[in-house]
């Protein structure tokens, strides 16, 4: 006999069944991808009324702007994230136009909007190390949180309809940011 005969002709891991795992995530890869079933119309419309009482044609730039982004968020399918991420509500993004239709003008910074894993969304202004951030959760309640550069809180609270003196004092200190990025423009 030889030694040949007597050893395997290829290595173990040949000479076994071979499992092929499916990689870690890859279910939540599919279920990222789109498949064809019917979904609900996810776009808004932002309509702003004129002192007339009637839609305004030409809409502010904030507006235009801010529907577009909303618009882009609502797309994003279930589990967006690779993981658990829901959709954004519509709550949210009714809540969020409310929100600016108080605080923006287009003398104002346009803020930065983020999804949420949980359906909601963010609005965020950061300058100079300041940073004010608007979060809506996906039943619409929203809640803002300003401070400075040395991390000290300027503004915190619910934005609910009855807080006019927070929007006041959410207005002012838009209007102060907004300055301060219009002058670092210039210089």
């Amino acid at each position: 006999m030889t030694s040949l005969a007597d050893a395997p002709v290829a290595p173990a891991s040949t000479l076994r069944r071979r499992v092929t795992r499916r990689p870690v995530g890859a279910q939540s890869a599919d279920d990222f991808l789109m498949r064809e079933r019917p979904q609900e119309d996810r776009r808004v419309s932002i309509v702003v009324i004129g002192p007339s009482g009637t839609a305004m044609v030409d809409r502010p730039r904030w507006v235009v702007q801010a529907e577009e982004e909303f618009n882009l968020l609502r797309q994003l399918p279930p589990r967006w994230d690779g993981h658990r991420a829901s959709q954004i509500t519509r709550d949210a993004v009714e809540s969020a136009v409310q929100v600016l239709a108080r605080v923006m003008s287009d003398v104002l910074a346009p803020p930065q909007f983020f999804p949420l894993p949980n359906g909601g969304l963010q609005m965020e202004w950061h300058a100079g190390g300041e940073d004010i951030e608007i979060e809506v959760d996906p039943s619409g309640t929203a809640f803002v949180l300003a401070t400075n550069a040395t991390g000290e809180v300027l503004l915190e609270g619910d934005l609910d309809s009855t807080g006019s003196d927070l929007y006041t004092a959410l207005v002012n200190t838009l209007v102060e940011l907004s300055e301060r990025v219009a002058t670092a423009r210039r210089q």
